[in-house]
């Protein structure tokens, strides 16, 4: 979900001055070290709390995102995230657009690995072949649907805005 509902374009940035105009530099590297798996996961969310959620906050949705979440509510909308995106999705104002959340975090390993896709899918009871991922990352979050049987979709490589993904799947 990162970079995908929101521009990360300056998040990195922002982040970073978030972090000194607070004084927190350790929060920073919290933040930059979170794929690590000997990260301290209880450190990871104050720091995402400290820091990260407000400049999300500020960033607020990508353009065309909650629109195009209105227009898909009939169908069912679920959250899939490296982490737990709860937080991150308040700060936007989207909460209340996904049915459920899923972090890959739970599962024991991040995207690429498909295991977050392969809890989904059981716990909604539906085919593979029946979730479409939307990702920002082509690195990890279309191997890890596909690896799973799911399509995906990726932000900057198959749809540039939220309008045109929209219109890719009205057709």
């Amino acid at each position: 979900m990162d970079g995908t509902l929101y521009s990360d374009r300056f998040l990195r940035t922002r982040v970073a001055w978030e972090a000194i105009r607070r004084g927190s530099l350790r929060d920073l590297r919290t933040l930059r070290n979170r794929r690590d798996s000997s990260s301290d996961t209880a450190a990871r969310l104050a720091a995402e709390a400290r820091i990260l959620i407000p400049v999300i906050r500020r960033l607020g949705p990508r353009s065309g995102v909650a629109e195009l979440l209105d227009r898909l509510r009939p169908r069912t909308l679920i959250a899939v995230s490296d982490f737990d995106p709860e937080a991150r999705l308040e700060a936007l104002g989207l909460r209340g657009a996904f049915e459920r959340v899923y972090a890959a975090e739970r599962y024991g390993a991040l995207k690429p690995d498909p295991r977050v896709f392969h809890a989904a899918l059981a716990d909604l009871g539906i085919p593979a072949a029946a979730l479409l991922h939307i990702g920002n990352r082509a690195d990890t979050d279309g191997p890890a649907a596909r690896a799973a049987g799911c399509r995906a979709l990726i932000l900057g490589r198959d749809f540039a805005s939220f309008g045109e993904l929209g219109d890719l799947l009205a057709a």
